[in-house]
């Protein structure tokens, strides 16, 4: 049961998620309006919940816990449907196209999936039709790109990375 809590002028919200007992300061001032609004949402909170279908960054998205849910949530949907997590795929997947490539191609593919792939995907669902932006990495933005390129390559490259960096597995 979710309780409304007082601090500093500021209400709380308390409750429990997947074992682990969770604590949110709301923006929200302590009034009698301001407590019935809490309450709805934590009544609404505490349904989905319930249901399986509660999303902690959906509730609280600049909570400290977001990534720590997610992880526990993507491992937990990991064992009831029996699909593999990302880290668990990718090392099958790294197995099975070993044989293929040079020992050095190898060695460049495992930098990449041990540095990049699995810090940033890790542990999470790899789901079939999942689609994957590795352009959202930060190993691979824009923003980390200092070396200066002359216009013409520029629209070759962002028109050969559009279509590089976009992984769809249907």
């Amino acid at each position: 049961m979710a309780t409304i809590r007082e601090r500093s002028g500021k209400l709380i919200a308390d409750f429990r998620y997947m074992g682990i007992r969770c604590r949110e300061t709301t923006n929200l001032e302590d009034n009698a309006y301001n407590r019935r609004i809490l309450k709805k949402r934590l009544e609404q909170l505490e349904a989905e919940i319930t249901l399986g279908t509660f999303e902690y960054e959906k509730y609280f998205p600049k909570s400290k816990r977001v990534d720590d849910f997610k992880e526990k949530r993507s491992q937990q949907i990991a064992v009831q449907t029996r699909v593999p997590l990302f880290k668990e795929f990718t090392e099958l997947w790294f197995k099975q196209k070993q044989v293929e490539w040079r020992t050095s191609y190898q060695q460049k593919v495992s930098i990449v999936i041990k540095n990049y792939l699995i810090p940033a995907f890790g542990n999470q669902v790899h789901l079939e039709n999942q689609e994957v932006r590795l352009a959202e990495l930060p190993c691979l933005s824009r923003q980390s790109d200092t070396r200066k390129r002359s216009d013409k390559s520029k629209s070759i490259e962002d028109q050969s990375n559009h279509d590089a960096f976009t992984y769809d597995t249907q």
